[in-house]
């Protein structure tokens, strides 16, 4: 692993959540638009979902150790919504951790959770 790969993989998480960032901001404005509240379970999926796609790009620190914002668009989540934003944004991360397996699953669970 090259610093170069290192530089792209942080970039591409930078994106992302960037990406994510925007769109919930869409998301809350519509809602606005037309006059409907979001619930608190509604964003919960929606951070859970962008909890996922961050997995998906993970930052390669050395071989066989991965580094990803799931924690971050998780706390994101529990900070703007609540408790229960939180809770709904955990099932999608955690089983996608579950079915990747490996040695760190405990570890990354629990950082999940």
């Amino acid at each position: 692993m090259t610093m170069a790969d290192f530089f792209k993989g942080t970039a591409v998480n930078i994106f992302v959540l960037l990406g994510f960032v925007a769109l919930s901001a869409l998301v809350r404005e519509s809602a606005a638009r037309h006059r409907r509240a979001i619930r608190p379970w509604e964003t919960g999926l929606l951070f859970g979902l962008m909890a996922l796609v961050a997995m998906f790009v993970p930052v390669v620190v050395q071989r066989g150790l991965f580094f990803d914002a799931r924690a971050g668009v998780i706390g994101a989540g529990a900070l703007l919504g609540g408790p229960v934003t939180a809770l709904f944004s955990l099932p999608l991360p955690l089983a996608y951790r579950q079915y990747v397996g490996g040695r760190g699953v405990l570890p990354g669970s629990l950082e999940i959770v």
